[in-house]
């Protein structure tokens, strides 16, 4: 339990950290079969108007050149906790990776590391990885939002990565990682350079698997929701929370009915409560991962287009995007979207 301090002289992080930490009711059995699948899946322009006098940047548009960078976030106001093989820490590591649409450079073209962000505003997504992952495994679907005009921030938490110390990622560290994603999103926004072209009103999330649970929990649970989501994804994500969730959150869900690590049926079966505009996307044929790691197959496509066309809707303003999630996200054979609106 941390000590009560007035929300007004508190982060939100901070705010957060101090409610009661109740644990998600999460199922171990899944443990295994999320590292196991996880782990097998692994891969992973503008130029001033003629007489223009002005001084004033002229506006990049979309398709974007795209940016990253590194940074490592510590928290020391939460410890890590002791797992096998792992003594603990007095604090929580997290380290990042920043992907943003660049100033500079050919769109389409490898990420460049380090370079000039264009200035935006640009909405802002964190994404949350699953068990024994890390954030750079989804790099090619994540690069596909920024060069659409998303900031893109990618954590690796401590004891759910493949980096874990001891080399067991666990299942357990879930209601952190959700308050990890509030730090983080905290501290992008206050970085030099890429955090002044974040728009801190348009702020989104997602996430796969243990990633998915993260992103619910930090999006729309009861007991670490960062009221700051406005959007959020869900690839894959297992159910459960013990605080219970609120429904009031833009959400897309994503799963391929032939999971075998987390039960299409239990997913289907956790959505029904969920409250408009809300988004069930079936991926026919589609296993736990793959789908959801970028590529060129159709199913990873759909998975990239609808994603798109669903924060372009809540994060974006776009009026048009949400007739464009559910055509894209209907294609026969590959993908079928039940929408609430």
């Amino acid at each position: 339990m941390f000590p009560e301090a007035p929300v007004s002289e508190m982060t939100v992080t901070e705010a957060r950290v101090a409610r009661s930490l109740r644990f998600f009711a999460i199922v171990c059995a899944l443990s295994l079969a999320l590292i196991a699948c996880n782990t097998s899946d692994d891969s992973s322009d503008g130029s001033p108007q003629e007489g223009s006098d002005s001084e004033e940047p002229t506006a990049i548009e979309a398709p974007f050149a795209v940016g990253t960078r590194s940074e490592t976030f510590v928290d020391d106001g939460r410890p890590t906790d002791a797992v096998a093989g792992f003594h603990g820490a007095a604090d929580r590591t997290l380290p990042t990776t920043i992907y943003y649409p660049a100033a500079s450079g050919e769109p389409g073209a490898a990420p460049v590391s380090d370079a000039e962000p264009a200035p935006g505003p640009f909405p802002f997504i964190l994404f949350s990885h699953g068990v024994d992952s890390l954030g750079t495994n989804y790099a090619d679907l994540l690069v596909q939002w920024v060069e659409a005009g998303y900031v893109v921030a990618a954590p690796n938490y401590p004891l759910g990565s493949s980096d874990t110390p001891g080399d067991i990622a666990v299942i357990t560290d879930a209601p952190q990682q959700a308050i990890d994603a509030s730090f983080v999103t905290d501290s992008v926004l206050t970085l030099d350079g890429v955090g002044s072209a974040i728009d801190p009103e348009r702020i989104g999330a997602a996430g796969h698997s243990l990633g998915g649970l993260t992103t619910a929990g930090f999006a729309i649970s009861n007991d670490y929701r960062d009221d700051r989501v406005d959007a959020a994804v869900l690839f894959a994500a297992p159910p459960g929370f013990d605080g219970g969730v609120t429904f009031d959150v833009p959400l897309l869900v994503e799963q391929g009915d032939a999971d075998a690590s987390i039960p299409f049926d239990l997913t289907a079966i956790a959505f029904e409560p969920a409250q408009p505009p809300a988004f069930f996307m079936t991926l026919f044929g589609a296993e736990h991962t793959p789908p959801f790691r970028g590529g060129d197959d159709q199913t990873a496509e759909v998975v990239a287009q609808t994603t798109l066309d669903f924060f372009d809707a809540y994060l974006g303003d776009d009026a048009e995007a949400v007739d464009a999630l559910i055509a894209d996200g209907t294609v026969p054979g590959i993908a079928e979207v039940e929408a609430r609106l």
